[in-house]
């Protein structure tokens, strides 16, 4: 547990949230479907890693757990989806179904399950000191991210079939769309979800003193080249396949 950790995922929100209100502005002036799932994408991440934030200033208790564990998975579904929006309006609406559907069950699969708190113990302030006085005597204890050990076992695999086919759908899009126009803010968005991807997967191996580093670089990226993307001529042909606007 580290302050200076809880302070870069306030960060991370904060910078999520910007780029939340950026893509609501532009989905409120233009109405257009892949605005509206980026939107609902960041304001999910955002909500994901402040809720890290707080559980390295402590540990995990239930509800906030659960908002994470639901949080983590759908942002990523949410802005794969928008990604895939931007190709092809028909291939679109058809994951739309899957992504909706998944997230709604996904949704009731988090809040209905029931956890195992015990993992709670691996983020709480105890484990920095290599301990947990919970029982008669101090019992070691590793001390690391819990990602879904409080989940059962079929609740994360619904987790990992909306994350792994949203990421590579937000991956995906970026670098074919930087092939088909050479525009670079496709570059960024894919480097950006490529290490948010990063920071994930090394923390389900058990390795997570990356993920909010990576979480905040990630982000920064994607934001950076969201930005690059709505400076651009709305006029320019070639940036068709991956406007952000």
């Amino acid at each position: 547990m580290s302050g200076t950790s809880a302070a870069v995922a306030f960060a991370a929100a904060l910078v999520a949230g910007g780029f939340a209100a950026s893509v609501l502005a532009q989905w409120w002036r233009r109405r257009r479907p892949h605005q509206l799932a980026w939107t609902l994408g960041l304001g999910l991440f955002a909500c994901a890693i402040a809720a890290e934030g707080f559980a390295e200033l402590g540990t995990w208790s239930d509800l906030p757990y659960r908002v994470f564990y639901f949080a983590a998975a759908a942002n990523v579904a949410f802005l794969g989806l928008g990604s895939v929006y931007l190709l092809s309006s028909r291939v679109g609406r058809a994951w739309e179904v899957y992504v909706v559907g998944g997230a709604l069950l996904f949704l009731f699969l988090v809040a209905s399950a029931s956890l195992n708190s015990g993992a709670f113990a691996y983020s709480s302030p105890a484990c920095a000191l290599g301990t947990t006085v919970s029982g008669p005597q101090a019992v070691p204890i590793e001390c690391r991210s819990i990602g879904g050990l409080a989940m059962p076992s079929y609740v994360r695999v619904v987790f990992l079939l909306l994350n792994i086919p949203g990421a590579l759908a937000l991956i995906g899009v970026a670098v074919y769309s930087f092939w088909r126009s050479r525009l670079t803010f496709n570059l960024l968005i894919a480097a950006g979800g490529g290490v948010l991807s990063l920071g994930g997967a090394m923390a389900r191996l058990g390795n997570p003193s990356l993920i909010v580093a990576t979480s905040l670089a990630g982000i920064a990226l994607m934001y950076l080249g969201f930005l690059k993307a709505s400076g651009l001529p709305k006029t320019a042909p070639a940036a068709e396949p991956a406007k952000a606007g």
